[in-house]
């Protein structure tokens, strides 16, 4: 193995106890809960990671294509089988986090496949605990139905992150865009298990009235 290889395993390596030692540590008494009883437990920390986002205001824009190129490579890595730099790719998201609580869903999801991958069932389930914890905090802002009470997101991505946390109980079909006066919508059409479709609506007022389209520069 080439000296850089042995540095990327070494920094992974690194990245991943840091993880477990700073965020895992203090739940040590709690290792065998399942990922449904751990849920709660993270919950208060899966919320202030939302609202850390969500004070960014302008800087939303930047959130959004530094999570998109990440997941990107990682997901890439993670195909061609070389989860280390799989790891790697999502570790260019701590500035939003350490690398066990990051405000993206489908970050958790990734992390908790290759945990599992890794057989370290416990980081996997904090990795799930904590996706579970985002949607939570999703869904407790609305049930989707309308507009009215539509799911109150941070980043658009999160409807996709949303809805692929649903385990294969809602299969996206597609979206359209609403724009009403001072608010936006992402309306995502759904299939159910029992074959029924209907509609998700996601409010992206937040990137609406607290961001703006970085200027083009010359």
């Amino acid at each position: 193995m080439s000296l850089s290889g042995s540095m990327r395993l070494a920094v992974v390596s690194l990245t991943l106890v840091a993880s477990s030692a700073g965020l895992m540590l203090p739940q040590r008494a709690h290792a065998q809960l399942s990922v449904q009883e751990r849920a709660p437990l993270v919950q208060p920390r899966a919320q202030r990671a939302r609202a850390a986002l969500r004070e960014l205001g302008s800087g939303l824009y930047r959130v959004e294509a530094d999570f998109a190129e990440a997941l990107g490579r990682a997901e890439r890595h993670w195909r061609d089988g070389q989860a280390d730099e799989a790891v790697l790719a999502l570790a260019a998201l701590q500035k939003y986090g350490p690398l066990a609580e990051l405000p993206f869903i489908k970050a958790h999801l990734l992390l908790a496949a290759i945990a599992d991958a890794r057989h370290d069932r416990e980081l996997r389930n904090h990795h799930q605990a904590f996706a579970v914890a985002l949607v939570a905090d999703i869904t407790a802002s609305g049930d989707g139905a309308r507009a009215a009470s539509a799911l109150r997101l941070v980043l658009a991505s999160e409807a996709e992150g949303w809805l692929l946390a649903q385990d294969g109980r809602l299969r996206p079909l597609g979206k359209r865009s609403v724009t009403t006066p001072g608010a936006s919508f992402d309306v995502w059409r759904v299939r159910d298990t029992a074959g029924a479709e209907r509609e998700v609506w996601f409010d992206l007022s937040v990137l609406l009235k607290t961001a703006r389209a970085p200027k083009k520069t010359s």
